[in-house]
């Protein structure tokens, strides 16, 4: 069974990946997106961080840092999205790369290597709940939905990090 949910998210990313309206029809090998899998489960991050300044949501980001541009640049061929930025090394010290993915992006990548998740399964799918909750437009959410965005994003700190949560030690000082 694992074998043939894998093998379904692998054609729903081909179908699908970052826009589903554009028809995308690139083919992604499983072992691949297994193998991304892995990249994300071990040097990626999966966050939702509050956006108020123009509507009241939360964002989904998957991000993947690491030194070597080929992986980060393997990430985004392979998914055929995200962004990678770069941040200076210091005088020791090599650049830094960022592959990162956000909103409908994010949701794709991780709709596509869940099958394989295994540290950030849990988080994955509190971050595919809370898209749930937005649907594929962000628009301005009503209290009840931005309340259990509210409520998704503090349970994702808290697997991120054990125990309470960030925000509410953040809240308490």
């Amino acid at each position: 069974k694992g074998s043939e949910d894998g093998d379904r998210a692998v054609e729903g990313a081909a179908r699908g990946r970052a826009h589903p309206e554009e028809g995308v029809t690139t083919i992604m090998d499983t072992h691949r997106v297994a193998w991304a899998a892995g990249i994300i489960d071990g040097e990626g991050s999966i966050s939702l961080s509050r956006r108020e300044r123009t509507r009241r949501h939360f964002q989904l980001a998957v991000t993947v840092g690491n030194t070597d541009p080929r992986m980060l640049t393997a990430l985004k061929e392979l998914f055929g999205c995200g962004a990678i930025h770069y941040a200076r090394g210091g005088s020791r010290r090599r650049p830094m790369g960022r592959w990162k993915v956000a909103c409908r992006q994010a949701e794709s990548v991780l709709r596509s290597v869940r099958p394989w998740l295994v540290v950030k399964a849990e988080q994955a799918d509190v971050a595919l709940l809370s898209r749930g909750l937005v649907g594929h437009r962000l628009v301005q959410t009503h209290d009840d939905n931005f309340e259990q965005q509210g409520w998704l994003c503090r349970r994702l700190s808290e697997l991120k990090w054990g125990g309470e949560s960030r925000i509410e030690k953040k809240a308490e000082v």
